[in-house]
């Protein structure tokens, strides 16, 4: 039987679509409540602090330059990626202490829904991904190695 975790063999017309397949808005929603994990691994509630970021375009009155605005979103999301690098780092060197912490213990890490290597994995890899992003659009490591070093 087909679910949303199975690729569909079905190609035909929506009228003859088989209602026993969950319909893919479902399919998505399902499937992002599996990855919580990795959301909660990453702090991306926290991300909201970056957004800092676009205060000075705000007072410069600068908001709408397209190219400064892009380029501060690239910085964005690069300097969040570096953020959940060093949140995750975190995690992994207090996993212990974590455990016993009342609201600490239910994240991904010392909950044990996230094992320390797969977590140093994802962490490298968004380390990786952010100094790349900063590289690739030209934009200033300044912050990165600020982020790194806090």
């Amino acid at each position: 039987k087909e679910n949303c975790f199975t690729p569909s063999t079905q190609h035909t017309a929506p009228i003859n679509q088989n209602f026993s397949t969950p319909p893919h808005s479902f399919c998505i929603i399902l499937y992002l409540w599996k990855m919580k994990w990795l959301i909660d691994l990453l702090r991306i509630k926290s991300w909201i602090k970056n957004g800092f970021l676009f205060l000075p375009l705000v007072f410069a009155m600068k908001l709408l330059s397209f190219d400064l605005f892009s380029k501060t979103i690239l910085a964005f999301i690069a300097f969040s990626f570096a953020c959940s690098f060093i949140y995750i780092l975190n995690d992994v060197f207090d996993a212990e202490k974590d455990k016993l912490h009342p609201r600490k213990k239910d994240r991904p890490i010392p909950s044990g829904a996230v094992s320390k290597s797969m977590a140093l994995g994802i962490a490298i890899f968004l380390l990786l991904l952010s100094v790349g992003i900063s590289l690739f659009f030209k934009l200033s490591l300044q912050f990165l190695f600020i982020t790194l070093l806090s």
